[in-house]
């Protein structure tokens, strides 16, 4: 029949009326219908049911090395037993495939257990026709993992083997020839230690004790995770990392306060997760890390609190204050002046750990007038405030925007003055920054919807 007749015959839907019982009946019959058809070869092995499996086999003179492996395994006379069993049989040719030294390996005494769990896998504990394993589809093997079966390129296959001859019958079971040795899958390693994340989660834990006046138990989780990290995965720890861990627990020893002991213990873990993460080694990359993460959003009560710092500090009069819309968003608004040295006006964060260690910048989602303005990030080491890091930014008016600050596009400015030195450490951030110093002296209005820290992969 061509193809095209074929397409014609064939049925656009299934039937509406059918029942899920002659549904059922009907795909038994198909299956059945092709199995005869494309498998039922007569066997070259005789099939006298007075003898059981290993004489039907031995008989057939092409499992020798089966025959030498089920021996070496203590398996033959549980095959000799009452049954029944369906084996599925490598021929001496299916061995001869295997890696050259595999089979005398595998007969050697200490490989008995690996030796027996892959010729188990070739057992099932019961009589299996071709016919009824096409239909069932997988059936449990003596080892304990279950064994598929499926036509494919007209050919019946049992895993990775194709059926070179089927149902030969034994006494106690049946034989299916098969063309390779089946091995069965092997158990999921653990997931391996991800070095990054551990530490990551350290500090998760860790810093919210340490903002909340409780530093030694702070210290206490962030030493167990170096400790861990080392013991278990020094291997495969980048020297740096290794090193930087190493050389924190030795100065967290020496402090007396645990305060100074978890920022000792602390900055060995920044400065490991910094190697980890520049580097795409097996530990930095074991398994996924979130790309991006919320760090502030305003519809959060949390995050509500930025309170204003204007030049009148300095003996200004500018304005400028922040609210929570109606939408949750922070809106900050005022009007600059320029009157006694005046001209300028911030928000910020309260002050307390981000978390931002292992993250390469910030993404501002916000709205603004057509204004440029300022973004900043105060460290702990920030003396009296004097000390920030600074990137501008311009906004379209009335249009929301995305503005993405890498942390190394931040310059160090002490009043005012350019520092050229290395880029922040994002680990020492504490508070972040909203700012205009425009002499614009015209309302100015900047809304902000969220703060989302993000990894350039």
């Amino acid at each position: 029949m061509s193809a095209d007749s074929e397409q014609v015959c064939r049925r656009p839907t299934r039937p509406t009326l059918a029942s899920p019982t002659t549904e059922r009946t009907f795909n038994m019959l198909t299956t059945t219908l092709l199995l005869a058809a494309t498998l039922m070869a007569p066997s070259p092995i005789a099939d006298p049911p007075a003898l059981d499996l290993i004489d039907v086999a031995t008989e057939a003179g092409a499992f020798t090395t089966l025959a030498a492996a089920l021996d070496a395994a203590g398996l033959t006379e549980a095959l000799r037993g009452e049954g029944p069993f369906t084996v599925f049989a490598p021929t001496d040719e299916a061995f001869a495939k295997l890696p050259e030294g595999t089979v005398e390996a595998l007969l050697q005494p200490g490989a008995r257990d690996q030796l027996t769990a892959i010729l188990t896998y070739h057992v099932i504990p019961s009589r299996l026709s071709s016919v009824e394993a096409i239909t069932a589809g997988t059936a449990d093997t003596l080892q304990g993992e279950p064994l598929s079966f499926r036509i494919e390129g007209g050919q019946f296959r049992a895993g990775d083997a194709s059926i070179r001859s089927n149902d030969i019958q034994a006494s106690n079971g049946v034989i299916h020839v098969i063309d390779c040795v089946l091995l069965p899958p092997q158990p999921e390693a653990p997931p391996a230690l991800n070095a990054f994340d551990i530490l990551g989660l350290a500090i998760d834990r860790g810093a919210p004790l340490f903002n909340a006046g409780q530093p030694a138990a702070c210290a206490a989780i962030y030493e167990i995770a170096c400790r861990a990290v080392l013991d278990l995965a020094a291997d495969r720890l980048p020297a740096g990392a290794a090193r930087a861990l190493q050389d924190a627990l030795v100065a967290a020893m020496k402090e007396l306060e645990p305060r100074e002991k978890a920022w000792s213990l602390r900055g060995g873990m920044d400065q490991a997760m910094a190697v980890l993460a520049s580097q795409p080694t097996e530990t930095a990359a074991a398994s996924p890390r979130l790309t991006d993460r919320v760090i502030f959003d305003f519809a959060n009560v949390r995050d509500s609190s930025w309170p204003s710092v204007n030049d009148n500090v300095m003996g200004g009069i500018s304005e400028g204050r922040s609210r929570i819309t109606e939408d949750g968003t922070a809106l900050f608004l005022g009007a600059l002046s320029l009157k006694n040295n005046g001209g300028f006006s911030t928000i910020r964060s309260r002050s307390e750990d981000l978390e931002l260690s292992g993250w390469d910048g910030l993404i501002l989602r916000v709205r603004g007038d057509g204004r440029s303005y300022n973004f900043s990030a105060l460290t702990n080491d920030s003396s009296r405030e004097l000390h920030y890091w600074e990137h501008s930014f311009e906004t379209e008016a009335d249009e929301w925007v995305e503005v993405k600050v890498p942390f190394d596009a931040l310059s160090h400015r002490v009043m005012g003055w350019n520092i050229p030195d290395g880029p922040i450490n994002p680990a020492t951030i504490r508070s972040l920054a909203f700012g205009v110093s425009d002499k614009n002296t015209a309302p100015f209005a900047l809304e902000i919807d969220s703060i989302k820290a993000y990894r350039a992969s």
